[in-house]
């Protein structure tokens, strides 16, 4: 069932939705040259892009304002239950300048991950009337093995005796993991132990215990800045003996 029509402004966004592939209208455009977005007022202008462009376009690079931003608009908190309403996920975020950010949605593939809070979300979501079919059919084409994954949905993992004696073995490797977060710990601990084959879990030990002695993150986590812990980590495996300092 389509949710109840926010008056005339979904019906003219209906027709633009029509007559062209992405509409320019909706939002005010800022960020830099190198890093354009677009940024919304409220979450109900979100929705109406997204009405309007859900099913045409391929991504969406929405500028957010930082906590000290005294009229922030549309925060990530509020954007997020309306991406699930359209079967859209957030990603990448990227630094503008001192003020704000920009975050990278897209639609869901069928082998997007689902934590746990999105998918009870989506059910509250659902029973309020709120979700678009687009965003019906993608949470249906979730996987089971794709849902409820997140390392923070799974505690007390640990690495096997062997798998921690190896990694400790190497001062430098030791050194980045012992300044490592609990919550990158915690992940990955999580992506390690579940790949399904030996030789994956064993591949990515080997991985892990390279890249920390390389004062690197794992592959995964490499995105956006690198985190003020990870610097201090590499600093700590380099004066153990390690090599190149963390990189995005």
């Amino acid at each position: 069932m389509y949710p109840p029509v926010f008056g005339a402004l979904l019906s003219d966004v209906a027709l633009v939705w029509q007559t062209r592939p992405m509409s320019t209208t909706i939002g005010t455009p800022g960020g830099t040259p190198e890093r354009p977005a677009i940024f919304f007022d409220s979450p109900e202008e979100f929705r109406a892009w997204l009405v309007a462009n859900h099913a045409t376009a391929t991504e969406l690079w929405m500028g957010l304002y930082k906590k000290h931003v005294p009229e922030r608009g549309l925060t990530w908190e509020q954007a997020v239950p309306e991406a699930l309403c359209f079967g859209w996920i957030d990603s990448v975020a990227q630094r503008i300048d001192d003020d704000a950010r920009r975050q990278r949605w897209t639609p869901r593939k069928t082998t997007s991950t689902w934590s746990s809070v999105n998918i009870a979300l989506v059910e509250k979501l659902t029973a309020e009337g709120l979700m678009y079919p687009a965003g019906i059919a993608a949470f249906e084409r979730r996987r089971d093995d794709r849902s409820g994954i997140y390392s923070h949905e799974n505690p007390g993992q640990e690495l096997s005796p062997e798998a921690a004696s190896r990694l400790a073995a190497s001062p430098a490797a030791s050194a980045f993991w012992e300044a490592a977060t609990a919550t990158y710990r915690r992940q990955v601990i999580h992506w390690v132990l579940s790949a399904k084959q030996e030789a994956t879990r064993e591949r990515r030990l080997t991985q892990l215990i390279d890249d920390s002695a390389a004062g690197l993150l794992v592959p995964f986590q490499r995105y956006g800045e690198v985190p003020k812990w990870a610097e201090r980590a590499a600093d700590a495996a380099r004066a153990a003996g390690g090599g190149e300092p963390a990189q995005p």
